[in-house]
């Protein structure tokens, strides 16, 4: 799991994504889906420290 950051061609606003970086394709599961999505919590830690944090550990 990782953050990949650039910036939108459509705004040139800076904008990051939670990707997936792996040497066997994955089936797209909702338990996958989910693993993608921003959480509540990975929100509230990003206003408390003014940055992202992403875990490298299973759920």
């Amino acid at each position: 799991m990782g953050l990949l950051c650039g910036i939108s061609s459509a705004d040139l606003m800076p904008c990051a994504f939670k990707c997936v970086v792996t040497l066997k394709p994955q089936e797209h599961t909702e338990n996958f889906r989910h693993q993608l999505l921003f959480t509540k919590k990975d929100l509230k830690r990003l206003e408390q420290l003014n940055m992202l944090l992403v875990d490298n550990k299973e759920n």
